[in-house]
This record gives C-alpha cells, sequence and structure tokens, in this order.
C-alpha cells in the first residue's frame, strides 16, 4: 500500500510529464524499427540488430574474441512473393495485405534463436540465420518454401494459394554485409528464372576465396 502511495505522490507535474515523453518516445521508436504491417523488423531495425552481429563475426574470425558462446558465422536469405502483383490485380491490396501477413507468420514461425526476420519492402524479405552455414540455412528455407505452398488463405469465399522463391548466401568476414545481400538476390533471381518456387543456395567455397569458382545448389519441388 505505502508503495502504491509512493508512486502516486510521484506521478504528478512534470514527473507525469516525463513518464508521457518517455513512453512516446520508446514507442516511436519501435515503430521506426518495425514493419507496421507485419510487426517484423524493417531495413532499419534489421541493420541495427545486424551490425552488431557482423562485427561479433569479423572480430572471432580474426581472433579478437573466443569462439566459444560466440557468433561464427550467418548466412542471410532473400524472399520474394511469386506473382504478387497479380495477386493485388485479381484479388485487391487488403487480399495482398492478408498474403503478407501470412508469410510473415511463416517466416517467424520457421526462425531460430538469434535468427533475424525483416520485411524488406513490398513483397520482399530477408531471413538472417545465425550460426548457420549456407547448407544449413537452405535446409530451413526449404521448409518455409513447403510451408508456403501447402498454405491457402480464404478471403470472402475465395481460395488463395501463394509461393514465393529464395536465394541463400553465406557472409564473408572479409567483406561487408551488402555483399552476402547482393549474392543472395543473384540466387534470388536465379530461382526466378528457374520457374519460381524453388530456393537457390550459394554454396561457398573453401575460406570464402573469391578467385574459386562459385558452386551451386537448387531446392526445387519433385
Amino acid at each position: 500500500m505505502m508503495l502504491v502511495i509512493a508512486l502516486s505522490v510521484l506521478a504528478t507535474g512534470s514527473t507525469v510529464a516525463f513518464l508521457f515523453f518517455f513512453l512516446k518516445t520508446r514507442k516511436l521508436q519501435e515503430l521506426a524499427l518495425l514493419d507496421p504491417l507485419t510487426g517484423l523488423l524493417n531495413r532499419r531495425g534489421f541493420r541495427s540488430l545486424v551490425d552488431p552481429m557482423v562485427n561479433e563475426v569479423k572480430a572471432v574470425m580474426k581472433g579478437l574474441q573466443p569462439r566459444k558462446s560466440q557468433l561464427t558465422t550467418f548466412a542471410v536469405a532473400s524472399f520474394d512473393l511469386d506473382h504478387f502483383k497479380e495477386i493485388n490485380d485479381n484479388h485487391g491490396h487488403a487480399a495482398g495485405d492478408d498474403i503478407i501477413k501470412t508469410f510473415a507468420g511463416i517466416a517467424r514461425g520457421h526462425a531460430r534463436g538469434r535468427d533475424l526476420v525483416a520485411r524488406w519492402g513490398g513483397e520482399e524479405f530477408i531471413v538472417l540465420f545465425a550460426d548457420a552455414t549456407t547448407e544449413e540455412a537452405g535446409i530451413v528455407a526449404e521448409r518455409i518454401r513447403a510451408s508456403v505452398e501447402e498454405r491457402v488463405i480464404d478471403r470472402k469465399g475465395k481460395k488463395i494459394s501463394f509461393t514465393v522463391s529464395i536465394g541463400v548466401a553465406e557472409f564473408d568476414p572479409k567483406h561487408d554485409l551488402s555483399d552476402a545481400l547482393n549474392r543472395a538476390d543473384t540466387e534470388l533471381y536465379r530461382a526466378k528464372k528457374g520457374g519460381r518456387n524453388r530456393v537457390e543456395v550459394q554454396l561457398p567455397a573453401p575460406h570464402m576465396e573469391q578467385a574459386a569458382p562459385v558452386a551451386r545448389r537448387a531446392i526445387h519441388p519433385v
């Protein structure tokens, strides 16, 4: 009871104004880092969380931090919902929003531990798979693809299905994050050209040597 009275006394005048300002600021900060439709990270939110992870991997690789309990590698996957414009044109933007929210829920449901899921813009998404090689990330990406293919949205009595194309690449600590994202995008375009609804994985050469030929492995429905 005394604690309640004390808090009531404190919550007066300038204290109330300060608390309101603090809570409003926190809310604005959260909104600035999250996509309002899906609740996923937006680009800014993704960058704010991934930059320390990039630094962590680089420090481990340089021997500046012990490997135990530290992030030693990660892979990134670029996702693009197939024929999304046609969904909007044929079923309306509200149906498109339902599709985006449904995909966000599927991707979030397959995320593990320190994985990051972000809406990159429109029908594009990025997932960072922490402590995962491209092979390991490709397995999870394929689970996401399969889950999407099986999902059917009921929109005003109409059944709407959709698919997703995915490209996966591993972060190279000798380069910045943009390099990995660009390589994941390259694999995504390969998945699109290969017929969509598939996963293309760039397998890193030993030590990620740039001079080595790029290996790839396609994962797609039988």
